[in-house]
């Protein structure tokens, strides 16, 4: 596969400090890079436009206002769409994903996958910078995401991963219940239910720069994963209210970002 037909989509807000950096490291391997920005206050948009126009494989969607990643990545996968990509990246933009380790996903897809992910919890994947509590609390939000959705995927909240076209086509995205990192979850079980080809890539993840446990805390929320688990399985409300009890709500709260 020609790297000119992989797109890697990296949603932003403020993100100026890590964009030039991260786009130049994604654009040396060839790669059409489409950056998401939510009205960035800090500028971040700007960047990308300047960017854009030093590099035609660098294209910007400025949305209005932020919506969290469901709706930016919806907004990305419909763009692409339209045009020649045959695989599809998703990607942070603050390093936690490693750029050196796009070809793998890539060549994941080329060996036959219609979804690939970046796991942290496959053998050789790993998240060397988190606490001890951090790495408890992300192993048992994707068990409980494993059990209750009744999927073989270990890393479910993993936001690095790779959908060929036609994966992409056969998933109704823009359905999604969940607008944060809940919908990696979301797309994951809908993936397995449409009984795609799913493989998980050893990844190391990495804290980006000025990336904290707290700062991460929000990004799924005990009502967010309660409600988008009940939506996918009538039968998760239970099991959501053992969860609580032995997590306790804030610890919950914190099922992680990957």
């Amino acid at each position: 596969m020609s790297p000119e037909q992989v797109t890697v989509v990296v949603p932003t807000y403020n993100e100026r400090e890590n964009l030039p950096d991260l786009i130049r490291a994604v654009t040396v391997l060839g790669y059409n890079v489409l950056i998401v920005d939510d009205a960035s206050p800090d500028g971040t948009g700007d960047i990308a436009d300047r960017l854009s126009r030093d590099d035609h494989r660098i294209s910007v969607i400025h949305r209005t206002a932020k919506e969290g990643i469901g709706p930016a990545y919806a907004a990305a996968f419909d763009h692409l769409l339209l045009g020649n990509t045959e695989v599809v990246v998703e990607m942070d933009a603050d390093f936690s994903h490693d750029p050196a380790d796009l070809p793998r996903l890539v060549a994941a897809i080329e060996d036959g996958a219609d979804l690939a992910i970046g796991s942290r919890y496959v053998p050789g994947g790993s998240t060397p910078d988190w606490p001890l509590h951090r790495r408890l609390v992300s192993r048992a939000g994707n068990l409980y995401v494993r059990v209750m959705l009744g999927t073989p995927i270990r890393d479910a909240t993993a936001g690095f991963r790779a959908f060929t076209r036609t994966a992409l086509t056969r998933l109704p995205y823009q359905d999604a219940e969940a607008s944060g990192y809940g919908f990696q979850v979301e797309m994951a079980w809908r993936a397995h239910q449409q009984g795609l080809a799913i493989v998980e890539i050893p990844i190391s993840f990495n804290l980006g720069p000025g990336d904290t446990w707290a700062v991460d805390a929000p990004s799924i929320t005990p009502s967010d994963m309660g409600q988008l688990v009940t939506d996918l399985d009538d039968h998760a409300v239970p099991s959501l209210i053992l969860m609580r009890n032995l997590l306790g709500p804030s610890e919950l709260a914190q099922l992680d970002r990957g």
